[in-house]
């Protein structure tokens, strides 16, 4: 057994393509896709995508370069058998993906140090969702390890059929680059879902549900569960101003059309948040301005409320929501200019009660917005939340068995 462990280490390291798929090439991916991206959304997606390399392109061509050589078919006359050669095999390739991913962990800790360690604290940064909580850390490391045995085990099979190293590089690519783009390794499940068509495409790419669980493992706190109770009060002051904000985190609100006499609303949660919005939609739409400015603005947002969420991949009975912020730069554009008009249109007492956006969309000052804006998208349903644990598992076993019967130590 350690005999051929450390064959396949020899072999792997003497192939140019082993170590730059392994170590450098996720590497380079990480630094690029963290700086055009948001670091946080790409981050298991790099490694998901290492192991992918590493099963799917390094083991198959190590094995074929192996099978090519005259040494192999003396390893085939060994007491060595086809079962323990595929576990050595599936030992040293585990091996290395933990230390492809310790060397992308710790590249991440350099170059995103700030996204690692923002200023409101380690919890709201890219890891906060894996390393503050005792359920996100055990939840990715399982979906890691289902996601690392499930490629390697992809690899040995394209390994036992394959005939020559030119066929198994073949096969792998075919499968590699439609599981980078539609498994939410770089591009999110919720961006895919925008399409139809390639929504259920993707839905045929096996590595899209082993890799959908490490995204929900390690998706950071701030982007799950209540999004209102989770601003710091800076970043409350910031977003609704210094006088509005109490030392506790309450947010006193003044809606547009509201009787000062009645004073602003106090709000301390995403329900608190909602119902603001509600009446401010209902003010809204009370004034001249009727429904067209309401249907752009806050329309759809009223009717997705934050869902309450975690990163426990073992919560089956619920779906898994995330939170992201839209574009709303045209948006803005067309509301600045809608009240532009209006105001030069000597509208001015109508636009009273519509005062506070105005101001705050006319001076730029646009922080509040945003957050009426934040909407919450559903990116695994319960039944692809059971299909996220029970098909790669399946996959796994039956490939095993493939390999266990089928396995030769000869290419021909």
């Amino acid at each position: 057994m350690r005999s051929t462990f450390m064959l396949i280490n020899s072999y792997f390291w003497k192939t140019f393509y082993g170590p730059i798929m392994s170590f450098i090439f996720p590497v380079i991916l990480l630094a690029i896709l963290g700086n055009i991206f948001k670091v946080e959304y790409v981050y298991p997606g790099i490694i998901a995508m290492a192991f992918l390399f590493i099963g799917i392109l390094s083991l198959p061509l190590t094995i074929m370069e192996l099978k090519q050589s005259s040494l192999f078919k003396y390893i085939g006359s060994s007491p060595v058998n086809p079962l323990k050669f595929t576990l050595v095999v599936i030992g040293f390739y585990i091996f290395v993906s933990i230390l492809s991913s310790f060397i992308i962990f710790f590249t991440t800790m350099i170059v995103f140090r700030h996204d690692v360690f923002p200023s409101d604290g380690f919890k709201n940064g890219i890891l906060g969702g894996i390393f503050t909580s005792v359920v996100g850390s055990i939840s990715f490391y399982t979906s890691s390890g289902i996601h690392l045995l499930f490629v390697i085990v992809a690899g040995l099979l394209i390994a036992t059929f394959s005939k020559t190293p030119q066929q198994a590089l073949t096969v792998g690519l075919v499968v590699l680059i439609p599981s980078i783009f539609l498994s939410g390794m770089i591009i999110s499940v919720d961006i895919i879902a925008q399409s139809k068509i390639l929504n259920w495409i993707s839905r045929l790419v096996p590595f899209r549900y082993s890799t959908g669980n490490m995204v929900i493992s390690s998706t950071p706190l701030e982007q799950i569960g209540d999004m209102f109770q989770r601003l710091s009060v800076d970043q409350k002051k910031i977003i609704f101003g210094n006088e509005s904000v109490l030392a506790d985190g309450t947010v006193n609100l003044m809606i547009g059309g509201r009787n000062p006499m009645e004073g602003p609303v106090a709000i301390k949660s995403i329900e608190d948040l909602a119902r603001a919005q509600a009446q401010f939609g209902d003010n809204m739409k009370a004034g001249i301005f009727q429904q067209k400015l309401f249907d752009l603005t806050l329309g759809s947002s009223l009717d997705k409320q934050a869902q309450n969420s975690d990163n426990n991949i073992f919560n089956w009975v619920s779906d898994w929501s995330v939170r992201r912020l839209p574009d709303v730069g045209p948006l803005k554009d067309f509301i600045a200019e809608y009240f532009s008009q209006y105001a030069s249109d000597g509208e001015g007492a109508s636009l009273e009660q519509l005062q506070p956006i105005a101001d705050q969309i006319i001076e730029g000052k646009l922080g509040w917005l945003d957050i009426f804006m934040k909407q919450t998208n559903t990116l695994y349903f319960k039944a692809d939340r059971v299909l996220n644990m029970l098909l790669p598992l399946s996959c796994t076993a039956g490939m095993m068995w493939y390999i266990s019967t089928n396995f030769s130590w000869s290419v021909r």
